[in-house]
């Protein structure tokens, strides 16, 4: 298994993205939200070394994007949370792997795991941040697979409208 510093919870992020966030909220095809917002992450990395890994719910596909960052599912019936702390179990007594995301549950068990959490607005900030220039085109994205309503209602009570965010402090 290839080592990751850096895995984000994708949904998290991208609901949390001002630049992302409503291609969740608007009527369509959530597998084209899903396409929009790993185009905008590749895209914000730009050509930065580290190796990202970005965990979605759901069947385990895993492919490229360009520019270092890859994107893996969890698996049939599985959390993203889950197959995030598998990833960290695995990589247990190598450099600590930061975990972005704000979902107060999974950052316990991140720490439990030897993982190192960073929040999403942190994480947001540190893309402000100059880097090296990408020195080749990003390939197109491949097309993601739906997610079905169930799933879609499911995330939305997790993570609600977004009409909470400014008032919620960890």
């Amino acid at each position: 298994m290839a080592r990751y510093p850096i895995i984000i919870d994708a949904f998290n992020l991208f609901h949390f993205w001002e630049q992302t966030r409503d291609y969740f909220h608007s009527p369509g095809d959530l597998s084209i939200a899903l396409g929009q917002s790993l185009r905008a992450l590749s895209v914000a990395l730009g050509g930065r070394k580290h190796d990202v890994l970005v965990v979605l719910d759901g069947d385990t596909r895993c492919g490229a994007i360009g520019g270092g960052l890859r994107i893996r599912q969890a698996g049939a019936g599985r959390k993203a949370d889950d197959a995030i702390i598998d990833i960290l179990k695995h990589q247990a007594g190598q450099a600590k792997v930061t975990v972005v995301t704000n979902d107060r549950e999974l950052i316990g068990k991140v720490i439990n795991s030897g993982g190192k959490p960073q929040r999403v607005e942190e994480f947001l900030a540190s893309l402000n941040k100059p880097g090296p220039v990408p020195t080749e085109p990003e390939p197109p994205v491949k097309e993601m697979q739906k997610l079905s309503a169930r799933e879609v209602e499911k995330w939305l009570k997790i993570f609600g409208d977004g009409s909470d965010i400014e008032a919620e402090e960890m």
